[in-house]
């Protein structure tokens, strides 16, 4: 919960936030973290809004979030158009902490000379303003000729500059349209203070027990610092050209082997058979005892079923579980192999499916990154971009992915956003056939996310790609307990690292009874171990379900059939004949799949009819597999007339025509009509 403080009349008080912005012109806020989510809500109470992100952590982290854009240019495109016109406009501006770290939470309110200052633990995020978290605001009001507000106002503009402006003011048309551009030409006006650089040193030789000068000269710290920064840390003059060319290769791969970091982090030395993990570094915290914590990832989960209209829970679970387990998938299919079992019964490729505002991206580029320590993810049309001067052409991207797929890295290849036919063209059937079939020995995997379109691979790569659906909408933003910024800094990334060295360790001693379970699942050691490093997540799976296969099959047709109940619904009736049924016309159907591949998903006693250009379906059955109401979607689709209403009509023009089994020629206009 969240309690407020009355400084001036020295008593607690019952009020909520948004109520203490109410009647003032302009806010300046400090706060470690802010959801643009609310940033859009606040906007409009102000004339002028100022916000500072600060930061707390070492000079390493600091410097670390100072260069990755990449972030920023997707919380920017976070804002609604009437707040992103105020940044264009400057009367919203948002800077970030650009030389030391700041903790603190202080929100100053003024209209003419009055002001009221709020100042405590409570960030500028939904999950800390609604109470989810205890948190403490100390109010204060009066006279901007207090010396209270003269001392904090001088503060403020200490702080002040030392930012730097989250995103350049001249890169923000570009923002919506064209962020890849933004993100390739940022690094030549970046500045990072030298003086943290040497105060980022020694953290940079305890990560990765080597001194700094090799550090930076191998390219092993975040990829962006060599571009920007000497071996010796000094600042390098800025070469413009040069800068985007390898700014463009980081992007695009420092998830991979360009960013000699995550090899050192992640790789498994067949010969010993034995997985490496940062060499020294997981044995420090082995032999100090530091335990991993789970919480953070339990909060992930629930916030799939409390932010969310319909519970996705279960799915979500089995996406973490299948990354955690990534970098060793193809030592269990080696399991198979050696077992005479099919190792394509094990996926080589996991992907995320759903449309627009259903939370997909959030997964992999939010959780899947911070729990993998990537820097961030990147998008398909990134990895399409060619050399200056060259066209953007998909094949540059394929050639990459596939590239990485048949190396030995182990590093999950993690792309946002892939295009809906990356599965279904023949080129790709081929592709996931290879990447599963042919190689041998150690090699990565492969995450993608993809709209509903992309789910619909043929049965026999549905042995090869986890299909996990996440179609579900979130609720408005007032509603979420959970705040995705929140979620962020509570996952722990030591986790994944503790999982891999034990998981390692129990696929090399196993026993028929492990076959045996790997054969009905291949994720079962996997459960074992993650229970056994957290027994509060196996609690709290127990407790909700979570520990049964995820059964594909269904879930892809659950998921097919709710996008075209949702994104289709003027194209169903109820069936005049009989109110229980519902009648599917052909042409809900060429936006996601066709006719007869969506019957083959119905489960037994739905379909009632096919025949002509449409399919009777048994609307409450349809329901339960589904999950939610048909009515509530016609309902949702019209303000002025109930959904059965506008069903019941156009049921009653086509019913002649159904009767005689001839195709409606005309019926969009008899339903304008």
């Amino acid at each position: 919960m969240i309690r407020y403080y009355d400084w001036n009349n020295d008593q607690f008080i019952d009020t909520i936030f948004k109520e203490e912005m109410q009647g003032f012109t302009s806010l300046r806020a400090i706060t470690y973290v802010s959801s643009f989510q609310l940033i859009n809500e606040l906007m409009p109470l102000f004339e002028k809004l100022e916000i500072i992100h600060g930061f707390t952590g070492t000079s390493f982290q600091l410097i670390t979030q100072l260069l990755d854009i990449t972030n920023r240019v997707e919380n920017v495109r976070l804002l609604e158009s009437e707040t992103f016109n105020a940044l264009l406009d400057e009367r919203l501006e948002i800077h970030l902490a650009h030389a030391v770290p700041i903790h603190h939470k202080t929100y100053i309110l003024e209209k003419d000379n009055h002001y009221k200052i709020l100042s405590g633990s409570a960030n500028l995020t939904t999950s800390a303003l609604q109470g989810r978290n205890h948190e403490l605001l100390f109010i204060r009001t009066g006279s901007k000729h207090d010396a209270f507000y003269i001392q904090m106002h001088e503060m403020w503009s200490e702080i002040k500059r030392d930012t730097i402006d989250y995103i350049d003011l001249s890169s923000l048309n570009s923002v919506k349209e064209r962020p890849e551009e933004v993100i390739e030409s940022f690094l030549a006006d970046v500045d990072v203070p030298e003086t943290l650089v040497q105060e980022a040193k020694p953290e940079i030789e305890k990560l990765h027990t080597r001194k700094v000068d090799t550090v930076f000269e191998e390219k092993v710290a975040p990829s962006f610092l060599p571009l920007v920064l000497t071996k010796t840390g000094r600042r390098r003059k800025p070469k413009p050209e040069e800068i985007r060319k390898q700014v463009r290769l980081a992007v695009d791969e420092r998830l991979s082997s360009y960013d000699l970091d995550k090899q050192i982090m992640w790789q498994f030395d067949f010969e010993a058979h034995d997985f490496i993990i940062g060499e020294d570094y997981l044995h420090d915290f082995l032999r100090e005892k530091v335990a991993p914590s789970a919480n953070g990832m339990i909060d992930v989960i629930e916030s799939y079923e409390q932010n969310k209209f319909r519970d996705e829970r279960h799915q979500v679970f089995t996406g973490i579980l299948y990354l955690l387990t990534s970098p060793l998938i193809w030592r269990i299919r080696e399991i198979y192999t050696e077992n005479h079992l099919p190792k394509e019964d094990v996926p080589v490729v996991m992907n995320i499916v759903g449309d627009g505002q259903t939370g997909k991206t959030t997964l992999v580029r939010e959780y899947f990154s911070t729990l993998l320590d990537y820097a961030s993810i990147p998008t398909y049309s990134m990895l399409k971009i060619p050399p200056k001067g060259k066209k953007a052409s998909a094949r540059i991207a394929n050639d990459y992915i596939d590239g990485y797929l048949h190396s030995d890295w182990v590093n999950p290849l993690i792309i946002d956003e892939v295009p809906n036919n990356f599965f279904t063209t023949t080129h790709g059937e081929n592709n996931v056939k290879s990447w599963s079939n042919d190689r041998t020995g150690i090699f990565p995997i492969l995450i993608t996310t993809s709209n509903i379109s992309g789910a619909l691979a043929k049965p026999q790569l549905l042995r090869r790609i986890l299909m996990i659906p996440i179609d579900s909408k979130y609720r408005e933003s007032k509603d979420q307990p959970f705040d995705v910024y929140q979620l962020v800094s509570n996952l722990d990334p030591l986790l994944p690292l503790f999982f891999l060295n034990e998981l390692s360790k129990r696929l090399d001693s196993m026993t028929p009874k492990d076959i045996e379970r790997l054969k009905e699942d291949y994720l079962s050691l996997s459960k074992e171990v993650l229970f056994k490093l957290s027994p509060e997540l196996e609690t709290y799976a127990n407790e909700n379900g979570f520990l049964s296969n995820y059964d594909i099959v269904n879930h892809r047709g659950k998921t097919l059939w709710a996008m075209t109940l949702m994104s289709k619904a003027d194209h169903i009736c109820v069936n005049p004949k009989n109110e229980k049924e519902i009648i599917v016309y052909e042409s809900a159907f060429k936006t996601h799949h066709d006719r007869t591949e969506a019957k083959t998903f119905l489960p037994g006693g739905v379909l009632v009819q096919s025949g002509g250009n449409s399919l009777t379906l048994n609307s409450e059955l349809l329901e339960q597999f589904v999950g939610f109401s048909i009515q509530t979607v016609w309902e949702n689709q019209s303000a002025s007339r109930t959904g059965k209403q506008i069903a019941d009509a156009m049921a009653k023009q086509l019913a002649p025509l159904l009767e005689n089994k001839k195709k409606p020629s005309r019926w969009k206009t008899l339903w304008r009509k």
